[in-house]
């Protein structure tokens, strides 16, 4: 018996040292430890809390966790409770109201709670997350910031061509229009067509390089001339190849002359060694220049530009870009903004003043 009893105790102090040792480390844990039982009732925090809320544990144990949630994050909070007691273990992220009045971002990590047996609420760990949704926050504005700045440069580099060739005014935002729904159709990622989108509001930025009188002249160009014109892809290269673009912008303003068969300019380049993004430019810039008034003739017309793209699909144009050009107008209705259309007025107006 003494023997048992010694055992016993000995078990028993094995207990309380393995217990103190758990205590210790829950208490001084920079993690908040929680325990709500079935009824939603706060059964324990660990001293964190108070770092976290401004509540001493003892000012929130025996409460509804319910009071202190959000009202617009508890019915969420409801559901991952209850996948919680289902067995499932997912992180979840919400907002808490803490004592001084403010909200704070924190993120749960919960597992059920046994006792004698039988599920008895849920245990879990919560981590304040407020300083880094607050710098991610920062961040969110700082890049739309300067998302506003770079699109007022690239708005500010189109007016430019405008303003040297108003025969054209509005070209290059309409072959954007363009070009982002092909893209779009061809079921590009979102950023790619966004790059696409700002190379075509400056593909033609290289035509500030060609003399004015050469731009507006109201007829078919000489050799020497046109040659002139051929220079536009290369100037606009030169001037955007140093700007840092998370797009290839400078390669799709190089290349949006090149054709598949290798026949078109500044390098003949054919098939694949014109990247993607400058073989839908292509089609774009055909279908709009095809559509709109030239100083040198009135407008082919949509249905002209179209029967041109599907003529040469797959000989000089990306057969891929074609066919989503041809659904976008024929199965789509896709139509060029009526903003923008007003552009084709300049060249009504300009040409009746020459």
């Amino acid at each position: 018996m003494k023997t048992n009893r010694g055992t016993d105790y000995g078990l028993k102090d094995v207990l309380n040292e393995s217990e103190q040792k758990y205590r210790a480390l829950v208490e001084n844990s920079s993690e908040t430890i929680f325990s709500v039982d079935l009824e939603g009732r706060i059964t324990y925090l660990s001293p964190a809390i108070e770092t976290v809320a401004g509540y001493k544990p003892e000012e929130l144990v025996g409460k509804q966790f319910a009071l202190f949630i959000v009202a617009e994050d508890l019915p969420g909070l409801m559901v991952s409770f209850e996948h919680t007691l289902s067995g499932m273990k997912e992180p979840y992220e919400f907002r808490i109201q803490v004592k001084d009045g403010s909200v704070r971002f924190v993120q749960t990590s919960s597992s059920v709670l046994f006792k004698d047996g039988r599920v008895a609420g849920i245990i879990g760990v919560l981590n304040d997350l407020t300083d880094r949704k607050r710098a991610e926050e920062q961040l969110k504005h700082s890049m739309e910031r300067l998302q506003g700045a770079i699109s007022g440069v690239i708005q500010a580099m189109a007016v430019t061509v405008e303003m040297r060739d108003p025969f054209t005014a509005g070209h290059q935002q309409r072959v954007s229009d363009l070009a982002a729904a092909i893209a779009r159709e061809m079921e590009l990622p979102a950023d790619r067509v966004e790059g696409i989108r700002i190379a075509g509001l400056i593909h033609d930025i290289g035509k500030v390089a060609v003399p004015s009188e050469i731009l507006s002249k109201p007829s078919a160009l000489p050799e020497p001339e046109s040659t002139l014109i051929r220079i536009h892809p290369e100037a606009g290269f030169n001037i955007l190849k140093n700007i840092d673009f998370p797009w290839p912008i400078a390669q799709v303003v190089l290349q949006h002359h090149e054709r598949l068969d290798g026949s078109g300019y500044p390098s003949g380049l054919a098939g694949e060694d014109i990247i993607l993004e400058a073989r839908i430019l292509c089609v774009a810039d055909v279908v709009e220049a095809a559509a709109s008034h030239r100083p040198y003739r009135q407008a082919q017309g949509v249905e002209f530009a179209l029967d041109e793209i599907s003529r040469n699909a797959g000989v000089l144009y990306d057969s891929a870009a074609a066919a989503a050009c041809l659904k976008l107008f024929r199965e789509k209705n896709f139509a060029f903004s009526e903003k923008v259309a007003k552009a084709d007025t300049v060249f009504r107006t300009l040409s009746a003043q020459r």
